[in-house]
């Protein structure tokens, strides 16, 4: 332990919330990530490195996210974006999962 060293430890917020007494002491600062609004979605793709020539994959995501209110929920985490999006790039098409369940297990076993 160096006193510059700095540990930083993640959790979802229900597990927190139960245990944030036991860690008040030791970890005074708590950050949380919010989720994604429709527009942090939208930015979030213009960013990604898309063909720089084709937009389509864009619209094709954003469109389907649209469409999808559950998955589009499931997408304002920015890991489980980031995870649909890259494997939208790679099958070089927009795949929706028909629950949670099956997008976790489906991108768990693919090797992007």
């Amino acid at each position: 332990m160096h006193e510059r060293n700095v540990i930083v430890l993640t959790m979802r917020t229900q597990f927190y919330q139960q245990i944030k007494e036991s860690f008040r002491q030791s970890f005074a600062h708590t950050v949380f990530v919010k989720p994604f609004t429709p527009g942090d979605i939208y930015e979030f793709l213009m960013r990604w490195p898309f063909d720089r020539d084709d937009k389509s994959p864009i619209s094709k995501i954003y469109d389907e996210l649209t469409d999808r209110p559950t998955l589009r929920e499931m997408c304002t985490n920015p890991l489980v974006l980031s995870m649909y999006v890259a494997e939208a790039q790679v099958a070089g098409r927009v795949t929706a999962p028909e629950s949670r369940t099956e997008f976790t297990r489906r991108s768990s076993t693919n090797s992007w």
